[in-house]
Parts: structure tokens; sequence; C-alpha cells
């Protein structure tokens, strides 16, 4: 186990370099972020002679209300001041996002569906969990919105820790404390294993299907710490009940909510731990369509209003065009590959 968590160390470091939940599905029609600088330079013309659909499905494969569902709808909302086209946005979650990949590629390649999509270690298959799909081979992504640090976060009120350090003491000196976690397989997921293996910390971790369990369980005050992005910090944060003990990233946040919160890196343990989420179609979809969705995303990740409404989210905006998405999204499938693949040698 400790040579298999040190690779994860060292692959999650290279991740964070390279890169500089179920429920039933529910569907609504889009009414639909913190201010940072666009990474790729956004082209002012779009693809010449593309029409997108007058209607463009846009999948969430994941439970309405987690930090990829607010995303696509921010995104949404705001698209709607560049183009015409009318985005309605379905909820399908389960099997880490599985489920609504798949559901994808039963269509065509007109453009008209398009799926939030992230690269991640539960998108590789394995004997155990195998998949029909490919996320690099099977789908095009137009464009990177966000890149998201992970957090571990306790209960504002619980008498047992309010700090990182008395959080590290507690759970020393009584093994198997709980960590909830959205998901198997995924940035989420192993978090906590590395906090546990580089400060020997003996951690249980409890996984969920969706954000939505996760969140009831842990305030409901049914495990006692939770490994969350930050997006997902922040509604907590604002509401009082949570205090972020780490941050899975080298450096503190310049964030006003996140400043004092020490990073990994401080508590002994040196791993960077983020995700990227961006936007996809399936494989064969029209290069023109992906410039034109390209550039849209472009103009909003670069709007004033939209990046002040994704920071009250704690949205950590960080836009890639579509060719470097796609870039990025193989690189980080091909290092989440061969660590699966040493984990279940």
């Amino acid at each position: 186990m400790k040579n298999t968590l040190s690779l994860i160390l060292g692959i999650c470091l290279i991740l964070s370099l390279a890169a500089c939940g179920g429920s039933p599905a529910s569907s609504a029609a889009a009414p639909a972020s913190s201010a940072a600088p666009a990474v790729s330079e956004i082209s002012s013309a779009e693809p010449a002679g593309y029409q997108p659909p007058a209607t463009v499905n846009l999948i969430v494969p994941y439970a309405a209300g987690g930090a990829v569902d607010l995303g696509a709808r921010l995104f949404a909302k705001y698209a709607a001041q560049y183009t015409d086209t009318n985005l309605v946005i379905t909820n399908i979650g389960g099997a880490a996002g599985a489920i609504g990949c798949a559901e994808v590629l039963k269509y065509g390649t007109d453009g008209s569906y398009m799926i939030a999509l992230n690269p991640s270690m539960g998108y590789i298959s394995t004997e155990e969990t195998p998949l029909s799909f490919d996320i690099i081979r099977d789908f095009d992504f137009c464009a990177m919105m966000v890149r998201d640090p992970g957090m571990i976060a306790i209960r504002r009120e619980d008498p047992r820790f309010s700090t990182a350090e008395e959080f590290i003491a507690y759970c020393k000196e009584n093994p198997g404390i709980t960590v909830a976690v959205s998901g198997t397989g995924n940035t989420s997921y192993y978090l906590p294993y590395l906090m546990s293996e580089a400060l020997g910390l003996n951690l249980n971790v409890v996984a969920f299907d969706g954000t939505g369990d996760l969140k009831s369980a842990f305030l409901g005050s049914h495990v006692d710490a939770a490994s969350l992005k930050q997006s997902e910090c922040v509604p907590m944060l604002n509401s009082g009940q949570i205090t972020v003990i780490a941050n899975a990233v080298e450096t503190r946040s310049d964030l006003e909510l996140f400043r004092d919160v020490p990073t990994t890196h401080e508590l002994g343990c040196d791993v960077n731990m983020a995700v990227s989420r961006g936007f996809a179609f399936k494989a064969g979809t029209d290069e023109a369509a992906l410039r034109y969705w390209s550039d849209l995303f472009g103009k909003v990740t670069s709007n004033p209003e939209f990046l002040a409404e994704a920071d009250a989210q704690g949205l950590p905006i960080v836009y890639l065009d579509y060719e470097a998405a796609n870039a990025s999204a193989a690189e980080e499938m091909e290092l989440y590959a061969e660590l699966v693949a040493k984990n279940n040698a």
C-alpha cells in the first residue's frame, strides 16, 4: 500500500503541474466563478457558415446541486447573451458519470448533445468496473472551464477538533475516523487516502453516490469529515456549517474564504489534488461546432459578471480552448490510467 500511495502522490503532483453523484434524471431549461484570467486566447471570429442547432441538450452526468451542475447552469445563463441556441440541462447521475456519458453516445454527431465532462480516474475501464466507452476516443472537448482544488472539511460545531492540527492529533489517537467522499476512484476518493498514508492517520473512507447524499451524511453527523472541492465548500462556509482544514494545493489560496486554510504541503502531505471540468461532444462532431462553442466559452469566461458570480459560488475559472482542452484531457487520462494500472498490479 505504501508503494502504491507514493506513486499516487507523485502522479497527483504531475497532474497539478501539467494542468498549469447519482440520482434519477431531472430536466430543466437553463435559466441559467472566481475571477481568473483566461488561459487561452479568445478568438473573436466565429466559424464561417456554422449554424448551431436551435436547441442543444446539455447533459450533466451527476446529480443536481453539485459543482459540475452549478457550473453548467451558470455557463448556460451567460451563454444566452452570446447565442440564440437554447441550452436545456438534464441531470443523468449514476456510476460516477458513466451513465450520463453512455446516454450522450446514443445520439449522433450533429452537435445537439453536449456533456459536462471532466477527466477522472472513474473513467478508466477495469475488470471490476468495465466501461463501454473511452472519454478521449469517444468524446471531443470544446473547452475546459474550471480547475477545482480538493479540500478536507469538518463540521464547525464539532467539539473534538476545530483545526487541522487538532484533527490530525485526534485521528492518530482514534483510528477509523470516517471521511465522506463522493464516488470511488476519483480525486475526492484518493485525497483522504493520501493524507492517511502521509500522516499516519488510518482514516476510514466512506463513499456516497453523489454530493447531495454526502452533504446530508456529513452535516447530519453520520461521518466525521468530508473530502470536497472548493466550489462545494463555499455554500457551507458561507452558512457557517463547516470549517475547511486542508487545501490540496502547493500555495495558499488568494481567496478570502480560504486564505487561512493550510495547504496539504504545510501539513506534511506533499500532494496537489484538483479536477479539471470541461464540456464535450460525441467524437466526430464537426470541428466548426467545436470552434463555435470553444469561442463562446471564451466569451462567457471573460464576462466580468459571470466571473463575479462564479467567484461567489467558489468556482475557480480556468479557461482552455478546444485544442488545449483535448490535449490536457488526454494527458490527464494517461496519468490516471498509469495510476489505476499500478494499483491493480
